[in-house]
């Protein structure tokens, strides 16, 4: 991790993706936003680990938005998100 390990989680419900009854959806998605984010360089303000995961959550159309944000992100950890011990 490049600034901390992760301290809040938000389970994703699976039927909210674009191809729920593709088991592969969730897998490909993370692969693609992997495969861009792979040549960037991270920072905290414009490039961090929300970008990489809206990019994720874009690829998979969850909740049928293809535009996710970090802020986005960002307000579903803080509504939906938990603590990790």
């Amino acid at each position: 991790m490049a600034f901390n390990r992760p301290m809040r989680i938000w389970r994703l419900d699976p039927e909210r993706m674009h191809h729920p009854e593709d088991p592969t959806m969730y897998d490909r998605a993370i692969e693609a936003a992997d495969t861009q984010f792979r040549q960037t360089a991270h920072n905290l303000f414009c490039n961090n680990c929300h970008h990489h995961v809206a990019e994720a959550l874009n690829h998979m159309a969850y909740k049928g938005r293809r535009n996710w944000t970090q802020f986005d992100v960002w307000w579903q950890l803080v509504i939906h998100g938990s603590f990790l011990t």
